[in-house]
């Protein structure tokens, strides 16, 4: 499964229709449809999923989710762990997705100390993560990019709850 050669700036109307969707078991779907994938990279995979349900465009969040899936799973060639997190906040929700980036791996270009947002840099998965950029826009939200303390990157999938209800 790879999405990173997807337009990220043209949605179809189909992909652009609300309804209710668990967060939780799109991201898990996900992650176990990686499981092989996951398995010949050595990468072992930790999830913290509590139940969010949020009316969301369906189609535009499993790309966005897949992407960024996808970009950790590309900085781990050889093995390394992910973890996946769901934090159901009052305003908004967020699914971190974080590897530990093998240790071959150059260290990423352009971050900053570690408690400090950092805007996407050019890197070798920059374009799955215009696509969730993209995919986070349509529901007012973004991808937050941070560097992790123990090494490797954390991305965030920030989603407001107020937009989403002021979303077409």
């Amino acid at each position: 499964m790879r999405f990173e050669n997807e337009s990220s700036d043209q949605w179809s109307e189909e992909d652009i229709s609300k309804s209710p969707v668990e967060i939780n078991h799109l991201a898990q779907n996900l992650v176990d449809s990686f499981s092989s994938r996951l398995e010949n990279y050595n990468i072992r995979v930790e999830t913290d999923l509590p139940m969010v349900t949020a009316d969301v465009f369906p189609t535009v969040i499993h790309r966005a989710v897949a992407n960024l899936l996808e970009n950790a799973i590309d900085s781990m060639p050889t093995g390394g762990e992910l973890l996946v997190t769901l934090v159901d906040c009052r305003h908004q929700w967020e699914l971190e997705i974080a590897d530990t980036c093998s240790k071959h791996v150059q260290p990423r270009q352009g971050f900053v100390a570690e408690s400090e947002p950092v805007r996407m840099q050019p890197m070798q998965n920059q374009r799955k993560l215009e696509v969730a950029n993209s995919a986070a826009m349509i529901h007012g939200g973004q991808v937050q990019t941070w560097e992790c303390p123990q090494g490797g990157t954390a991305n965030v999938l920030v989603i407001p709850r107020f937009a989403l209800r002021n979303a077409t």
